[in-house]
């Protein structure tokens, strides 16, 4: 018989109800860094001729969102999105620039010349944590923490890991301290 009240046995019973929700994943979305675009808006007017405005998502960053939720739902092979708290680290990489000399590329390569060129970090962070929405959590409320690098490299990619943290999200209903005992 399982004690709920008991921690270790806890951890065991939360694993046992959540097999099929993943701990931790690591995946590549190749190519570019891409950072959100602004919204674009529209005026339109509607069958009374009223008018109204339109806000989208410009259809590179649709698509990027979209590329990084397949890459994602790849590596999670079946199993089902987390309700828990999570922490996101990602390494954003961009590619050395051909025409730079020799030098130059291998100081970038060793990490002693950083990419201080677009996208801004915090906006590659927004199109990684849009584009799992849905995928790997309910909403990007979920993330607790963000842990995110730019660096240079010979190829364009970034490279991402998701945790659950093993905290309880703030909308719990029950005290897991007190949760009645069970041998399912």
């Amino acid at each position: 018989m399982l004690d709920l009240h008991d921690e270790k046995n806890s951890v065991q019973k939360r694993k046992i109800s959540h097999a099929r929700t993943f701990a931790q994943i690591d995946f590549e979305v190749p190519g570019k860094p891409h950072g959100k675009e602004r919204t674009g808006d529209d005026i339109r007017t509607n069958k009374d001729g009223k008018q109204f405005t339109s806000h989208y998502t410009p259809s590179k960053t649709r698509e990027y969102e979209e590329y990084v939720g397949w890459r994602a739902k790849k590596e999670m092979r079946g199993q089902v999105k987390t309700d828990r708290p999570v922490q996101v680290m990602f390494h954003a990489y961009f590619k050395v620039p051909k025409s730079w000399p020799k030098w130059k590329r291998e100081l970038a390569l060793k990490g002693r010349i950083e990419p201080t060129v677009k996208p801004d970090i915090d906006n590659v962070e927004k199109s990684i944590l849009d584009g799992l929405n849905g995928i790997v959590w309910n909403d990007d409320a979920q993330v607790v923490k963000v842990t995110k690098d730019k660096f240079y490299a010979e190829s364009a990619c970034v490279r991402v890991c998701v945790k659950i943290t093993g905290m309880y999200p703030a909308n719990i209903t029950k005290n897991p301290a007190h949760a009645a005992t069970s041998t399912q």
